[in-house]
């Protein structure tokens, strides 16, 4: 890259930044109900002094919490990065986890429907899966969000070998069998599969730790629940309750984030809170067995459907979101973040000074497995 384009990109992505910012603090002063160039500052404060994006300003309700020291309890992108790189070792570890195939081959035990790997699979095997199923489920070996994921028609095509070229040409490396989802899962919100996001963390002696759980589904505008692509997801305790009086969303845009909540489904009109998912047991004791298939990935979220039998793994993510599980939407009166339960389980200690004057590691207290881990990461360029 040119010197010139290195300009241009730096100062493109100094006025997004700023812009951001500007668009933000419009909405952000009028819930805190304060002049909006003092909301912008501290917005632009929190992301250059404390590592706070703009994002996590707008979900984890800064504009509410005033508390200095409360919002220094809230993790943060480069804790949470520091983190994924210090109990995640994308080196040693066999199995990709960044890789939808590699998960499957790893866990595969943990998945209760039928998947064929497309490269494995033969053009006979492929066609018999086909005519048995009718439908499937068709995902990219890299994807996000919901993307690189298409539910296909085997009667739309004009054979196996129409379907085949298709795969070939979209780069689609798994097919899998349609889940069938619970009846309790599917009246909440009946438009997609609707699935029970776990976050663990597994100490140094192999003890697997559940953070927040969360339900996530479509607001019934669309088929699917990732909150990017029009989901909205609300928390669940671990009896299988919903404790949050509120469902929310985000629809990406800086200057209407945070105003999709709702106290009952858009589309089945069913209140929230008190509403039950069933085999949230179950589902916690097959996360627990997959955590321990492989021990070079100790960060991970969980991405469970529940059906009729009991759960079923969907995927399995590192770098699990840290947003979600402090929204200020779903723990009214709190204000509480996690860092404390990172320090609590992993034996850390958090930095709590702003990084302008203690820059490095965002860790005061850490243990040496965990930077050997994180240099590993870093000399093998997994930063």
């Amino acid at each position: 890259m040119s010197i010139l384009k290195k300009l241009k990109w730096k100062y493109d992505n100094y006025v997004n930044f700023v812009s951001d910012i500007w668009k933000a603090s419009k909405l952000e002063s009028k819930k805190a109900n304060m002049n909006r160039l003092i909301i912008y500052f501290d917005i632009l404060w929190e992301r250059i002094a404390y590592c706070h994006i703009v994002l996590d300003y707008q979900t984890l309700g800064f504009a509410y919490v005033r508390d200095k020291k409360k919002r220094r309890m809230y993790l943060n992108a480069k804790q949470w990065h520091e983190v994924d790189r210090s109990l995640n070792d994308y080196i040693m570890s066999e199995y990709k986890y960044t890789k939808k195939v590699d998960c499957y081959k790893c866990l595969k035990s943990l998945f209760k429907r039928e998947i064929l790997v497309v490269e494995e699979s033969s053009k006979e095997e492929i066609e018999d899966f086909m005519n048995r199923k009718g439908f499937c489920f068709a995902k990219a070996d890299i994807g996000y969000g919901g993307l690189a994921v298409e539910k296909l028609n085997y009667s739309d095509f004009k054979g196996i070998d129409d379907f085949i070229d298709y795969l070939n040409k979209k780069q689609y490396k798994l097919l899998e069998e349609v889940i069938k989802q619970h009846p309790d899962v599917s009246r909440l919100s009946p438009t997609s599969i609707n699935t029970v996001r776990m976050t663990t963390l597994t100490d140094g002696d192999g003890n697997v730790h559940f953070l927040q759980h969360i339900i996530r589904m479509s607001d019934g505008t669309s088929n699917v629940d990732n909150i990017t692509s029009g989901g909205i997801y609300t928390f669940v305790d671990r009896d299988g309750t919903i404790t949050s009086n509120v469902a929310t969303g985000d629809n990406m845009s800086y200057d209407s984030r945070g105003d999709i909540v709702y106290e009952k489904h858009p589309l089945s009109k069913i209140p929230f809170k008190g509403y039950k998912i069933p085999f949230i047991k179950e589902a916690e004791e097959l996360v627990e067995k997959g955590c321990k298939l492989n021990l070079n990935y100790k960060h991970l979220g969980w991405d469970i459907a529940i059906t009729p039998d009991g759960p079923d793994l969907v995927e399995v993510n590192t770098q699990p979101g840290y947003d979600m599980i402090q929204n200020y939407h779903h723990v009214p009166g709190e204000n509480k973040g996690k860092s404390h339960r990172y320090e609590e389980i992993l034996g850390i200690e958090f930095k709590r000074k702003n990084i302008i004057f203690h820059r490095g590691t965002s860790f005061s207290k850490t243990k040496p497995e965990y930077t050997k881990t994180y240099n590993n990461n870093k000399e093998n360029g997994y930063l």
